[in-house]
């Protein structure tokens, strides 16, 4: 008996999903039935929303774009720690049209397991919610970025400080403070210098100088508490 042959392209023209991955069939549906209910999101503060079959489509597409222009191309990977909401599927549509893997991890996971994700998939960014985003900046320092939905599965994130969200090293933090306290002392050393002796000589020009000074003295204090 022989052995059959096969052509790989000719098995691939005849295959039955051909050509037809995850951005086909979401453009098909889209232009099949555009108003047709996709996505119904009902959180559990806050109003439902929902999504037709295009207007989830443009949706998807935009973030795709943006994807883009952040450097994200095919094989590359993109870390989704995100609960389950909308803004977690958008995310996963999205990086299905660019041909990136979106590598989606369990939120419940802190320290070196998010260490682990981020460097085991080479994840070139991340998309996650304003409650992680503190635990992922720590421990996931291979992500160059992190882009940070509006709420937390519909829930407010009021209590999010991104300004304290840390992305250098702690050595260039240390080396900050430092600058930042050798330039404020410099500058009281010179206010001291060309001051003239007059000024000194009443209480209140006294008062006023040491004033000065300790407002100086007091920049690389607040730096030290912001940044360490």
């Amino acid at each position: 008996m022989t052995t059959p042959k096969i052509d790989p392209k000719f098995s691939a023209e005849l295959y039955t999903f051909a050509g037809k991955d995850l951005p086909w069939l979401m453009k098909k549906w889209a232009d099949a039935t555009p108003d047709k209910a996709f996505l119904i999101w009902e959180p559990k503060d806050g109003a439902s929303k929902s999504w037709t079959y295009k207007e989830f489509w443009e949706e998807i597409n935009k973030v795709a774009c943006g994807l883009i222009a952040k450097g994200v191309k095919k094989g590359d990977k993109l870390l989704i720690h995100s609960e389950n909401s909308p803004e977690m599927m958008i995310a996963w549509y999205a990086s299905s049209i660019v041909g990136s893997c979106a590598v989606t991890t369990n939120t419940r996971c802190i320290g070196d397991e998010l260490t682990y994700f981020a460097e085991h998939s080479e994840a070139v960014g991340c998309i996650t919610q304003p409650k992680f985003i503190k635990e992922l900046a720590a421990n996931a320092k291979s992500i160059p970025w992190f882009v940070v939905t509006d709420d937390n599965s519909g829930e407010p994130a009021a209590d999010l400080n991104l300004s304290k969200v840390d992305s250098f090293p702690p050595i260039m933090r240390k080396i900050m403070v430092m600058m930042a306290g050798l330039l404020c002392m410099a500058m009281v050393m010179k206010l001291l210098r060309v001051l003239p002796s007059r000024c000194c000589q009443s209480a209140s020009s006294s008062l006023q100088v040491l004033h000065h000074v300790r407002k100086l003295l007091c920049i690389p204090m607040r730096m030290l508490c912001g940044a360490v």
